[in-house]
């Protein structure tokens, strides 16, 4: 009896091996990247959002890629790494015009203006925060906050 619960456990080792599929997701690592933005976890916030971005490039999904681009982004706003996040805001920008605009694109200009606020430039700031509203008034989406 002994030996036929080892073969059996042996067994099931081997078919659960075989059957075992591996978690790849832009869905799965984009999660672990929030969690981890949640928990104040910068670091590995944007590891998994990179992988998100590599596994969006492995099976061609440009409009994830894109909005990872942008998450990424988002993340080095957050921890004052302006330099990143411009260059990845620019990154979503580039990658979203070959798709319909849509409101992230709008945020990424917005972002991009409140960096240059950062920076003192406020004219450059300006010129972004124009190309935000006049995307968010294309897809007829207003600011409630003035009503």
């Amino acid at each position: 009896m002994k030996y036929i619960f080892i073969l059996i456990l042996f067994l099931n080792t081997i078919l659960y091996s075989q059957t075992k599929k591996e978690t790849d997701s832009i869905a799965f690592y984009s999660n672990l990247a929030t969690y981890n933005t949640q928990i104040n976890n910068s670091k590995n916030a944007i590891y998994y959002t990179q992988k998100a971005i590599d596994f969006c490039v492995t099976i061609n999904d440009l409009k994830a890629h894109t909005y990872q681009v942008f998450k990424l982004a988002k993340i080095f706003y957050n921890q004052n790494s302006y330099e990143n996040a411009t260059r990845n805001f620019h990154k979503s920008i580039f990658l979203y015009k070959t798709l319909a605009p849509t409101s992230t694109i709008a945020a990424a200009y917005h972002y991009l203006g409140l960096i240059n606020i950062e920076k003192e430039k406020y004219t450059l700031a300006r010129v972004y925060f124009d190309k935000s509203n006049s995307i968010y008034k294309n897809l007829k989406i207003h600011d409630t906050s003035e009503e």
